[in-house]
């Protein structure tokens, strides 16, 4: 078999196998088992990265205090409690090299709200993902992850039109996140459904959907 039909089916195969990846992420999502989701992730490929709704964390560390220090002290009592975010409309570029590959899903979910008064919230949940992926060791991990919230509203209350960024900063007062943000993370702007403007991620194609490429670079 020549390199060129070993290429083609290595790529395949990798579709298949980052397929298998997100639906274990999905899964332990779900059940908050975040060590699991930890270990999902590539540990030593140089600029791994995670970006939740603006919150950036660099590195395997940075993966870490995301998922085993923020995740795991907000979830500590699940009591009537459900976060459920499916992945929906896929698009899988695996690099010509198949060493990486590119993707980019919708996520439509619910969620377990906390309003001010401490009363929990059912909520409606729509997010634009993208990952990306490396081959480290001859196994497919995740490489980088961007989180882009398009709303988080009440089940219960006059939907995205009315209230489209319930509890997306979590009623924190204005500069909280910044001033009391961990080490290894920092912040980027990202631009959530607004009733006030048209410029918004999802309208300006962000995360973009890849193209077909032959190695992996710094978009």
């Amino acid at each position: 078999m020549d390199k060129k039909m070993e290429l083609r089916i290595e790529r395949l195969e990798a579709v298949r196998a980052i397929e298998n990846i997100l639906a274990r992420y999905v899964a332990y999502h779900s059940a908050s088992r975040q060590k699991e989701t930890v270990e999902l992730f590539a540990k030593n490929t140089p600029g791994i990265r995670l970006i939740m709704a603006g919150d950036v964390y660099e590195g395997y560390e940075g993966v870490k205090l995301h998922y085993l220090g923020r995740m795991v002290n907000a979830e500590q009592d699940l009591t009537g409690r459900i976060y459920i975010h499916d992945l929906l409309t896929p698009l899988i570029e695996v690099a010509a090299d198949a060493q990486s590959a590119k993707t980019t899903f919708s996520t439509h979910g619910v969620e377990t709200g906390v309003d001010d008064n401490g009363k929990p919230v059912s909520l409606w949940s729509w997010a634009k993902y993208r990952f990306d992926f490396v081959k480290e060791n001859g196994e497919w991990k995740i490489y980088r992850i961007e989180l882009h919230p398009t709303f988080l509203t009440p089940y219960a209350g006059e939907g995205w039109t009315e209230e489209p960024n319930f509890d997306i900063i979590g009623h924190a007062p204005d500069g909280f996140a910044e001033k009391n943000k961990p080490p290894g993370k920092t912040r980027l702007h990202y631009k959530p459904l607004s009733r006030n403007s048209a410029d918004c991620d999802l309208h300006n194609l962000i995360p973009a959907p890849p193209l077909p490429y032959e190695t992996w670079d710094e978009d």
